[in-house]
């Protein structure tokens, strides 16, 4: 072989060795991509894995929200009920004692079902407790829930208003039919829970007013 020849394939081999280190350094380049998107692919799974949790979560969580509207639908019509019960009531009452004079007749113009006359004649006495507050042994008229700026269980002066206004009117009442005593009687008015309180001198002053200032005739 000449000399040419050999340099010539000299040349060739080294040619050789460059092209195989230059794919020697691709390959190695390509897995190290290889690597990263088996990372990428792993963060994914992942990811996927997560979201199907938080999925899940939100199906859940309309479920629960289903069942909570269901029940408040639910809720809204019992309350619906309820209220239009109540507004027949109203009427009802409205109806009944709509027509009760500002001053009393003579005659039981209050709810005759109380048979205040029948108890006297009977030689009985019944207790008349006017307390003009809201609390678990007393009543109110539900009529005072339409009173404009009304609250209650506070020192509220449209309620105060009202409620002197239905006392008045109902001890006028009794007092027509001679059944009112303030100390004694057919009628006696003996309570008062919470006198100690500052809170009830309202009360007591409106109790004292109507006992002596009025007399024993109706109220104004």
């Amino acid at each position: 072989m000449e000399k040419s020849e050999v340099e010539s394939l000299r040349l060739e081999v080294s040619d050789l060795r460059a092209i195989a280190q230059s794919e020697k350094v691709e390959l190695d380049t390509l897995k190290a991509q290889l690597v990263t998107l088996s990372l990428d692919r792993t963060s994914a799974v992942n990811e996927a894995a997560g979201l199907r949790h938080e999925v899940d979560d939100l199906k859940k969580k309309a479920a629960a929200a289903n069942t909570l509207a269901a029940r408040c639908k639910a809720t809204a019509m019992e309350a619906r009920e309820a209220y239009l019960a109540i507004r027949a009531e109203i009427e009802e009452l409205e109806a009944r004692y709509g027509d009760l004079p500002e001053v009393p007749a003579h005659g039981p113009a209050i709810d005759r079902q109380v048979d205040s006359l029948e108890v006297r004649n009977l030689g009985y006495n019944s207790v008349f407790s006017y307390e003009n507050k809201v609390e678990a042994s007393t009543w109110i008229p539900v009529w005072l829930k339409f009173i404009p700026s009304i609250s209650f269980r506070t020192d509220n002066e449209p309620f105060k208003v009202a409620m002197e206004r239905f006392t008045k009117k109902f001890i006028n009442t009794m007092k027509a039919e001679e059944l009112f005593e303030s100390q004694g009687g057919p009628i006696i008015l003996a309570q008062n829970e919470l006198a100690n309180l500052e809170a009830d001198l309202y009360l007591l002053n409106l109790n004292s007013q109507i006992e002596n200032e009025y007399g024993p005739g109706p109220l104004a």
